[in-house]
């Protein structure tokens, strides 16, 4: 992570759920210590669903300033982020700025988080933001780009699966 620090940068609580996916879950705390964000402004919390393969021995014998919260049973990737949500909502309000829910089978790009928190920052009107996600075994499709609620009908598309990235917000562009 870039040992710089922005004064004015937002505190972020990134909250991993993981079960049972030991080597994926090493990689993607790897892939984090690549994000080119101010390390001072963030905090990584793992929620182990009940893991039995040494998940949270690994992480805290190689990432030792992860906070990990271990839950006595495995409550599934909603169940575990909930765990950390309460977790976060339990903290001072004024500890993090954002949260950054992550699966433990992903790699993020080292200008993710950044990204993420520009647009926030710049568009107070917006409370949520994600980021796409692309194949890991075929890095060109986009397996997951965001999703928006249908203001009339109230239902949520997703963009998934997709070749091409669609027309939104005046741009239009090839994966």
């Amino acid at each position: 992570m870039t040992t710089h620090s922005i004064t004015t940068a937002p505190q972020i609580l990134i909250i991993i759920v993981t079960w049972n996916k030991k080597q994926y879950v090493l990689e993607l705390l790897a892939s984090v210590a690549t994000l080119d964000y101010p390390v001072d402004t963030l905090e990584l919390l793992v929620v182990d669903n009940a893991s039995s393969d040494g998940t949270t021995e690994a992480i805290a014998a190689a990432y030792p300033d992860v906070k990990l919260l271990c839950n006595q049973e495995n409550l599934g990737g909603t169940g575990g982020f909930n765990t950390g949500l309460q977790w976060a909502f339990e903290q001072p309000p004024e500890r993090y700025q954002y949260l950054w829910l992550l699966d433990n089978d992903v790699l993020v790009h080292r200008r993710a988080l950044a990204e993420l928190v520009a647009l926030l920052e710049a568009k107070p009107d917006v409370a949520v933001a994600g980021s796409t996600m692309m194949q890991l075994d075929y890095p060109s499709r986009i397996n997951e780009m965001g999703a928006f609620i249908d203001r009339n009908t109230g239902l949520l598309i997703l963009h998934r699966h997709l070749e091409t990235i669609p027309a939104w917000q005046g741009h239009s562009a090839q994966a």
